[in-house]
């Protein structure tokens, strides 16, 4: 079984009331929606049901049917089958939320299972890989229940298509133009008498490599083709287009329709806002890491100064050996006994008996209780209680106690313990005030904490506004395609063409009207009547200004004056109307002439309200996620920096204590009192590399000048020389561009971090190569730094370039190196790319651009 599957088992057979109790509690605490279809039950029944849903779920993950529970579940809320809940009752904000609370609950109950690190991180890891499919899951039947609902009829008449927008043309099967409606006109400045009935190659080059051409021809063989994001020739912009097939009554293929429309700003702004949410989304991920990396930190600071505090306190500090199981001292040292006024052979013999007697009445519980739970210790980490003893001038005490596992019996529980100790009273008091400060910063964390889980939210909610839209315009296009498939049907079965016009502008979204020149409704589509709640008998013959209202009609009056004079105007703006009340609207105005004398006008009116909140909550959106991620990293600045002062003041401590004590030292001590050393110089590392990143977030140290790039190659083998001596790498350097304009410090990061990693990893099977090269290529000045090392695969190259991610872990170092270098060469308008095969090696290209 998995870590996670034993989990399961653990707290599927001890923890289940307990997990039901913090599901529920989180989710009144996070004001859950779904709660509130179960109100009608009362609290026992709500957690009776919370309880078989974390055992379904359970059992699943231990029968290793954890992934085909999540599907059958999603299943089931989708096609309505969960008694007395519609698919729309829990939406997807709630669903995402469940996923959160349910995690949130394992994490309240996985301390209780095992509390050690690795195991801990495997079943983190586990748990996140089947919420990640859950949720990625739930996104995905989430979209197909929107798009299901998306079910209206649309298409245009020829009247339509010529005030469209989109480009609309129809070819038979000899590529011949049958259909070529006004935009198009306009975008290639071929007029539709010119080009209708004439072979389409006539008129633009006939190139097999086109995407158009490709799909020309698929559409003409039955398949339908949807091109996206194709780059217009005319000017700079892009369109997106669908080409299907054209059949017939009995089925056959007739031709094909080719359907565009100019994307150029939606795809900029998808661009724009997909790029933004990536790049913050990495961010927020990299701070995660950063935070729980200071945790860890602070956490192995708390253990080297207590440990630090033991070795120089040995003289003065109370040291005895105790043994578990009999219950007696079996060594104290005299400064045990002249604390307590005793006979040094009196402390050294005394039992729980003599403790009993020294001890504060109100800690003894407490040192019974922690006796007997350390004889089934496991872990090998010191642990420490404070308690009161009676001194030999008879007042009480404060003691601080810490133990260690001395020696175990062939089952592995502890038989003696090792205790120093130290008297506290004095300082108790600041102690007390410490403790009370690192409450205020834990709450301070959780509160940050609660900020990165709102971010995540955000972003994912964010995510999930920009797919459904880009969803609900893929699925517009596909309508129309259809609409237009059913036009075609009418033209060849319906006679009747007004009746054709007026089913096809009936079916479409867009308000559709006509208005004499006395400014009178000549005709309105199904749409019109819908938005100003009136039937089509009530609108046809009254005047425009009755029907829109006084604050509407004093809008558009100039705009109409205009129109009626022969001028065709598009309008966008925000409208009040006297019954619809205000929207923001995308409106088309065109002259209806008649041997040159206007006689009316037609208006198309589009309601884009919906998409103007869109695009407003996402820039309000991008603001507080800026804003957040702004907190975060001033945090990390703050908290690096402060953390250096108590590491160099322990750097300070080991160094005096390495002249006093080192020879008193046995085996274990000296290799404990080694490996403190070691993992004072790896805190170091992190915290400096912390304030790498966080100096490369700020933009510091961006002063430019000329480097010689031989000359920061030469510093950089100096500083690498114990690895150069080691390794023994033939070099190749080749500089056809000898200087370049960059920051000097940055500079030299890069080169550092490149080279350096290029030795570390080589691979022992053969001689070690570096080839360093420098040359210009189109706007860039290109340093490439090449390898035959261990190489990467295909997965370890996506991770190259995150925070703290070590793809070779024989190698000492902190994971952050390559994250560094990728954010000072994008910082300044480069690249960085990498080209690598496994057990061959890899190749780094740096693109600085060029200065003029």
């Amino acid at each position: 079984m998995t870590p996670f599957q034993q989990f399961s088992s653990y707290v599927l057979a001890h923890q289940l009331d307990t997990i039901a109790t913090h599901y529920l509690s989180r989710a009144r605490d996070t004001k859950l929606g779904l709660l509130s279809l179960f109100e009608h039950l009362s609290e026992e029944q709500i957690h009776e049901v919370i309880e078989k849903n974390f055992r379904q779920l359970l059992e699943s993950i231990i029968e290793g049917t954890a992934y085909e529970h999540a599907i059958a579940s999603i299943t089931l809320w989708a096609e309505n089958k969960f008694p007395g809940i519609q698919s729309n009752d829990p939406g997807l904000h709630d669903l995402i939320q469940v996923i959160g609370i349910r995690k949130y609950s394992f994490i309240k109950v996985l301390p209780e299972f095992t509390q050690d690190l690795e195991v801990y991180t495997s079943i983190i890891l586990e748990m996140n890989e089947y919420y990640d499919f859950y949720r990625e899951k739930v996104y995905e039947t989430y979209i197909n229940i929107q798009h299901q609902k998306l079910q209206e009829e649309k298409d245009f008449i020829e009247l339509v298509m010529d005030t469209t927008t989109e480009g609309i043309s129809a070819l038979d099967t000899e590529l011949r133009v049958t259909l070529w409606n006004k935009a198009l006109t306009e975008r290639s400045g071929i007029k539709k008498e010119d080009i209708v009935g004439k072979p389409l190659f006539d008129f633009f080059p006939k190139n097999k490599t086109v995407l158009e051409m490709e799909a020309i021809e698929k559409a003409q063989k039955g398949e339908k083709v949807y091109l996206q994001d194709i780059p217009i020739k005319a000017r700079q912009g892009f369109y997106d287009m669908h080409v299907v097939p054209l059949k017939d009554a009995s089925g056959r293929i007739a031709g094909s329709l080719s359907l565009s429309r100019d994307v150029t700003e939606r795809k900029l702004l998808i661009d724009k806002m997909q790029e933004t949410n990536e790049e913050l989304q990495s961010t927020n991920t990299h701070l995660e890491e950063k935070i729980q990396e200071l945790r860890q930190t602070q956490n192995a600071l708390e253990e080297s100064h207590n440990f630090i505090k033991s070795v120089t306190d040995t003289s003065p500090d109370f040291i005895t050996v105790y043994n578990l199981k009999e219950r007696k001292n079996i060594y104290a040292n005299r400064q045990v006994a002249g604390f307590l006024g005793y006979e040094e052979e009196e402390a050294r013999e005394g039992g729980f008996t003599f403790l009993s007697t020294i001890m504060h009445p109100d800690d003894i519980p407490v040192i019974k209780t922690f006796i007997q739970e350390y004889l089934i210790y496991e872990g090998d980490t010191p642990r420490e209680l404070e308690y009161r003893v009676k001194s030999a001038q008879g007042d009480y005490r404060w003691i601080r106690a810490s133990y260690n596992v001395f020696r175990r019996d062939e089952n592995g529980f502890p038989i003696e313990v090792v205790s120093i100790s130290k008297d506290i009273t004095l300082v108790k008091r600041q102690e007390q005030q410490l403790q009370s400060s690192n409450e205020e910063l834990e709450a301070a964390l959780e509160e940050l904490k609660s900020a990165e889980e709102q971010l995540l939210e955000a972003n994912a909610e964010l995510e999930n506004r920009v797919q459904e839209r880009t969803k609900e315009l893929v699925a517009s296009e596909e309508e129309l395609r259809q609409l237009l498939d059913k036009s075609v049907e009418l033209n060849d079965a319906l006679a009747d063409k007004e009746q054709q016009m007026r089913l096809i502008t009936d079916a479409l979204p867009v308000l559709i009207s006509y208005v004499d020149v006395n400014e009178t409704y000549v005709f309105v589509n199904e749409a019109y009547t819908r938005w100003f709640k009136k039937s089509k008998e009530e609108i046809i013959g009254s005047k425009s200004k009755d029907i829109l209202g006084e604050q509407a009609y004093q809008e558009i009056k100039g705009v109409v004056k205009k129109v009626l004079s022969g001028e065709e105007i598009s309008y966008e703006g925000r409208m009040t109307y006297q019954t619809a009340g205000t929207k923001d609207v995308i409106s088309t105005f065109i002259p209806h002439q008649v041997n040159g004398t206007v006689v009316g006008f037609f208006a198309l009116v589009t309601d884009i309200s919906s998409l103007k909140q869109v695009q407003e909550e996402i820039l309000h959106k991008n603001a507080e996620l800026t804003r957040i991620n702004t907190d975060l990293d001033n945090f990390i600045y703050t908290a690096s920096h402060d953390l250096k002062s108590p590491i160099v003041n322990l750097e300070g401590i080991i160094l005096a204590l390495s002249d006093t004590i080192m020879e008193k030292l046995d085996d274990t001590e000296l290799k404990l009192f080694k490996m403190m050393g070691l993992s004072i110089e790896k805190l170091k590392d992190t915290i400096s590399y912390l304030g790498d990143v966080t100096r490369i977030s700020k933009n510091l140290e961006d002063k430019k000048e000329m480097i010689s790039i031989a000359q920061v190659m030469t510093d950089v083998k100096g500083d690498i020389s114990h690895l150069i001596e080691e390794m023994q790498p033939a070099f190749e350097e080749e500089y056809h561009i000898e200087q370049i304009k960059f920051s000097r410090a940055n500079f030299k990061s890069i080169v550092y971090n490149l080279v350096s990693n290029a030795v570390k990893y080589r691979s022992f099977d053969r001689p070690l190569k570096v080839s360093i090269k420098s040359y210009v290529q189109d706007q860039y000045v290109v340093l490439a730094v090449q390898d035959n090392g261990l190489g990467l695969s295909s997965s370890q190259q996506l991770k190259l370039f995150k925070m703290f991610r070590r793809l070779h872990t024989h190698v000492e170092g902190t994971g952050i190196g390559l994250y560094i270098v990728k954010r000072i060469i994008e910082n300044s308008g480069g690249r960085i790319e990498v080209q690598s095969k496994e057990k061959e090696g890899s190749t780094f290209f740096v693109y600085f651009p060029k200065n003029e």
